[in-house]
């Protein structure tokens, strides 16, 4: 029997040239779409699947954030925290943690001749700082005095008095408190790696909280105002 002659399978059917001229003519639109697509995805999975804190803390200074006192100074504002609401579960705290130093920092360390700091790393962490303390929910800060003049001088810090009801004798002229001056500090450890004479206090929200709703009235707010009382008049339980 003679053998067919053979043919090569003609796949240039209608759907196919369509697929070919719209490709040729769009694929970058296709490629651009697609990418968007991916972006949003993995956004919303990452919305849906990360924890929302219950408190979000600041804090800006020289102490880096990959200290391993980290993870102790979050458990202490966490274990702090859930003394005093009714939830069962312990509070989740975000602590964002920008370290920065002051040109006077910067010239002691760079007495040592083997030191070298990054200064557009370190410009680049008081922008970011500078950002968050305008548009963030970020309302408890822990603060070198340098950093802490900068939100005090623009208006940004809450009185204590609004905040506890009173003035302690030992605050910075009644906004702030020296952190490591608290029972609190002294308690738990972890704190004791902050300088001297960091501070603590209450960023004021503003216009743009306020046009948002995340203003005095929001959760955010009162949730911190809640802890830095806490933190002020905590008592070290007895041993």
């Amino acid at each position: 029997m003679d053998k067919l002659p053979e043919q090569s399978i003609n796949l240039d059917n209608k759907i196919v040239k369509w697929f070919k001229n719209y490709w040729y003519y769009y694929k970058w639109w296709v490629i651009g779409a697609l990418f968007v697509i991916a972006v949003i995805t993995v956004c919303t999975w990452q919305s849906c699947s990360t924890t929302k804190a219950d408190i979000k803390i600041l804090y800006a200074g020289s102490y880096p954030s990959s200290g391993e006192a980290v993870p102790g100074m979050r458990d202490a504002f966490s274990t702090v925290l859930s003394s005093e609401s009714d939830g069962e579960e312990k509070p989740e705290v975000a602590l964002v943690m920008y370290h920065i130093f002051s040109d006077e920092q910067i010239a002691e360390l760079e007495k040592d001749p083997d030191v070298t700091v990054n200064a557009t790393s370190n410009r680049q962490e008081y922008n970011n700082f500078q950002r968050v303390i305008a548009s963030s929910e970020y309302y408890l800060c822990v603060l070198e005095p340098w950093l802490y003049d900068v939100l005090n001088e623009k208006g940004m810090v809450v009185p204590l008095e609004e905040v506890l009801g009173y003035t302690p004798d030992n605050s910075i002229n009644g906004n702030a408190m020296k952190l490591l001056d608290t029972e609190f500090a002294r308690y738990f450890e972890s704190m004791g790696v902050l300088t001297e004479d960091t501070y603590i206090c209450l960023r004021a929200p503003g216009v743009i909280q306020d046009s948002t709703g995340k203003g005095k009235d929001s959760y955010e707010f009162k949730t911190a105002q809640q802890l830095l009382k806490a933190i002020i008049e905590f008592t070290a339980p007895k041993k």
